[in-house]
């Protein structure tokens, strides 16, 4: 018994007796435990976030179906139905559709923006196709300053069109007086 109390195993150049020894590896196997468990919660951690990534790609492919989706009803609502464009052109929400589509569209998953354009700029047509005063509600949208600055940052040639276009418009609304002598 006093053989296995006094045994001593060299360690880093010194003699340990059995307890030392004993303490040294808990005190290892902790070590190798929080390590361990560090590399778990990193693990947990960078999983959360290409969970979190995943969920955000999902949701936006979901939104973006759902926009393609209301485009077509709203498409095949206002085909060559002018009581239906006219309600339709009555409404708020015109306008934020139509700011999607021409101020942030370059928000829009390339991938889907081709759909989103052609849905969104066929409906428009439809809505203006007959009606003088849809015609006349779109060219009035007004793109306030910062969308105007979120559209030159994004498209400068989309937001010199756009003011091409309202310029025209105020052209041909104002008055002309021409003298004849």
């Amino acid at each position: 018994t006093t053989a296995t109390t006094t045994t001593k195993k060299k360690n880093f150049g010194r003699n340990l007796t059995a307890s030392e020894e004993e303490t040294q590896e808990e005190h290892t196997e902790s070590s190798q435990e929080e390590d361990n468990k560090e590399e778990q919660s990193s693990v947990d951690r960078s999983d959360d976030v290409v969970s979190e990534e995943c969920e955000r790609a999902l949701l936006q492919q979901t939104l973006i179906r759902c926009l393609c989706d209301s485009l077509r009803v709203c498409l095949c609502l206002s085909n060559n139905n002018d009581t239906v464009c006219k309600m339709i052109g009555s409404m708020r929400s015109v306008t934020k559709l139509i700011k999607l589509l021409l101020v942030y569209s370059a928000d829009i998953a390339s991938e889907h923006r081709h759909d989103v354009f052609v849905l969104g700029l066929s409906f428009l047509a439809n809505l203006a196709e007959h009606l003088q005063e849809n015609r006349k509600m779109i060219l009035e949208i007004e793109i306030g300053e910062e969308d105007s600055q979120y559209l030159q940052h994004q498209s400068p040639a989309m937001c010199s069109a756009l003011h091409r276009i309202q310029s025209n418009d105020a052209n041909t609304q104002s008055p002309t007086t021409t003298t004849t002598t």
